[in-house]
């Protein structure tokens, strides 16, 4: 792995398969179901916050107990498990509205606007190619390759962000959402890492402390 990072062609191709993710990733948000609606943790239940589509029988401020008879602790929860839906996809909902529950059928909606996801890739693409730049012009520089590592790591906690997992063939979509668990841990430190490759002090402590987050 270390000659491949010294290697600019090697360097280079492993880019290349890291963009290919990333824009595999962008796919999988473009595809991300939600409900038709924005809720909220309010102490231990999930309510309305606000309406995106006009839905029969649902308004601000009513309280999602269950969806798909599935009880959710928070929104996050309930997002990991759209995350496993299609848009368009019904789901059964069990609503409280003035102490009375009624279910209700939504068909599950886009998460993600074409602007969203414009937004989302160019940051992302910027990132990376900045990165790439920089390596190529310090090549030698260990702070430079640390600045490139982060930058990658950051184009792809942003473009690979949580999607749709359930797409074929069978583990990409699975596969896609390890990656980004692993960018999303590592990048911080690598950041980290980088801003102290400015102190010429090569303090033991201090490379223990980064091998330890």
């Amino acid at each position: 792995m270390k000659s491949a990072l010294n290697n600019k062609y090697a360097l280079l191709a492993l880019d290349s398969v890291i963009i290919l993710f990333c824009l595999f990733g962008l796919y999988l948000n473009y595809i991300k179901a939600t409900l038709p609606f924005s809720i909220n943790t309010l102490g231990d239940n999930l309510t309305i916050t606000s309406l995106t589509h006009d839905e029969i029988n649902l308004s601000v401020g009513d309280t999602l107990l269950l969806i798909d008879d599935k009880n959710f602790s928070n929104w996050e929860e309930a997002e990991l498990y759209l995350d496993g839906k299609n848009i368009g996809e019904k789901v059964q909902l069990t609503v409280r509205k003035n102490e009375i529950q009624n279910k209700v059928e939504v068909s599950l909606v886009n998460h993600y606007s074409i602007f969203d996801l414009s937004i989302i890739g160019i940051v992302g693409i910027f990132f990376i190619v900045f990165a790439i730049l920089v390596r190529l012009k310090s090549s030698d520089n260990i702070s430079a390759k640390l600045f490139h590592l982060a930058s990658l790591g950051l184009g792809m906690v942003i473009m690979m962000t949580a999607g749709n997992y359930t797409v074929s063939p069978f583990g990409f979509g699975y596969l896609n959402r390890i990656l980004w668990l692993i960018a999303y841990s590592f990048t911080p430190v690598l950041f980290i890492h980088f801003t102290l490759s400015f102190v010429e002090a090569k303090d033991k402590k201090l490379r223990s402390i980064i091998i330890i987050l």
